[in-house]
């Protein structure tokens, strides 16, 4: 999946607009709109790091989305916690996100 249309992905997920996110992440809106619009196609690892913050996500996994590092460390992660996920397809592990996602946002 393209970085731009993952950060909308998360954004959106956690019912935040483009402005909260960059309050959150401490990043200006205009940077927001163009990592979204994939005219800033590779953010710093100093601004996924503050990404990762404000949606709590894994740095690891904005790292490897933005094509700093090829491995795949969430999907070990989540391995290791549930053995039966080894299997899973990409498909399959985004779903499994979208529920923790909506268990979290259910206890607000």
């Amino acid at each position: 999946m393209d970085f731009n249309k993952y950060l909308k992905q998360l954004r959106n997920r956690r019912g935040m607009t483009q402005r909260e996110l960059a309050t959150a992440a401490n990043i200006s809106g205009a940077e927001i709109s163009r990592l979204e619009s994939g005219f800033r196609q590779k953010p710093s690892p100093v601004v996924l790091k503050s990404l990762a913050l404000a949606l709590d996500v894994p740095y690891s996994e904005l790292m490897r989305i933005a094509g700093y590092t090829e491995d795949k460390t969430d999907k070990p992660i989540i391995a290791a916690h549930i053995p039966d996920m080894v299997d899973l397809s990409e498909e399959e592990l985004e779903e499994v996100r979208k529920f923790i996602d909506y268990i979290k946002h259910r206890r607000k």
